[in-house]
């Protein structure tokens, strides 16, 4: 076993915690969870892991809320997929997806990439978005961390991108947001374009202006062949193909490889239309003229 899903149980029978082995995968059915009973199921749930030697699991929407069983369950070892990784294996897809809808080229884009952590999987995904963007420009609290990729993009290839902080940000000339690891709240804060796209990796809805009339993209809904309501499609897909010791390039060619496929975009308010790309699209023209 590679990996476990796990979910509550439609109906509560006694204490009872429900296992099956499905190919590769192990899946786990708890019963009703409750505030004064997460600790009780986040340790037999350890326990069970331990047992099928399991470390990657996959929670339905339902369990997300109870705080105490996630953070007991992390502090056991176990790690909870949370998408981010397929998101960045994604991102040059989707960018270049939603360019296509909007009917506005990718190469005419000034983009803004949210990122403070200097990982081996950002320091790519900074030089594959440069390559295929007008502009890029990243906001980080680390720009020392970031100084020799930049220096070595303008070296090599001649791309130039901009490193600037939170506090010196201003956005209004930038056509898409994208967030790799900022918290919500920090998204939230800074003075974004009212009309711009906003690419992000979040369960919950982000909180935007009033006044903000573009797209925010908070989830990516993966074609995985088969009715799976209770789960995010992209945690899912990560669970059954992102192989950690593999760069992005790699995961995204074992991706295109596979049945999977982006299905749509998920905003704050539901799944986003065709129409509402292309209204944006033309809002980017009017800009540029």
């Amino acid at each position: 076993m590679s990996y476990a899903i796990v979910s509550m149980k439609n109906k509560r029978i006694f204490d009872k915690v429900e296992i099956q082995e499905i190919y590769n995968e192990l899946e786990i059915k708890i019963p009703a969870l409750k505030e004064k009973n997460q600790k009780k199921y986040a340790l037999k749930m350890s326990k069970i892991l331990k047992k099928y030697k399991i470390n990657h699991l996959v929670l339905s929407g339902e369990i997300k809320q109870f705080d105490d069983f996630k953070n007991i369950i992390m502090q056991n070892g176990f790690d909870i997929i949370t998408g981010k990784k397929l998101y960045k294996v994604l991102l040059k897809s989707i960018l270049q997806d939603t360019a296509k809808s909007m009917k506005y080229g990718i190469e005419k884009m000034n983009v803004v990439m949210l990122v403070n952590e200097a990982t081996a999987d950002n320091i790519e995904l900074i030089q594959r978005i440069a390559e295929e963007v007008k502009s890029l420009t990243i906001i980080t609290d680390n720009a020392y961390r970031f100084e020799q990729v930049v220096e070595e993009l303008l070296a090599s290839r001649g791309i130039v991108v901009q490193l600037i902080s939170q506090k010196q940000s201003k956005l209004r000339r930038k056509h898409v947001i994208v967030n790799i690891d900022f918290p919500n709240e920090a998204l939230e804060k800074l003075n974004l374009p009212q009309e711009a796209l906003i690419i992000t990796n979040s369960v919950k809805p982000v909180k935007m202006r009033s006044s903000f009339n573009g797209i925010v993209i908070r989830d990516i809904d993966i074609y995985l062949g088969k009715n799976v309501e209770k789960f995010r499609t992209i945690e899912l897909c990560e669970a059954y193909i992102y192989q950690v010791m593999k760069r992005i390039k790699e995961n995204e060619i074992k991706f295109n490889k596979s049945d999977y496929k982006i299905n749509g975009y998920i905003g704050n308010n539901g799944k986003i239309e065709q129409e509402d790309f292309e209204r944006l699209g033309e809002q980017f023209a009017k800009k540029r003229k």
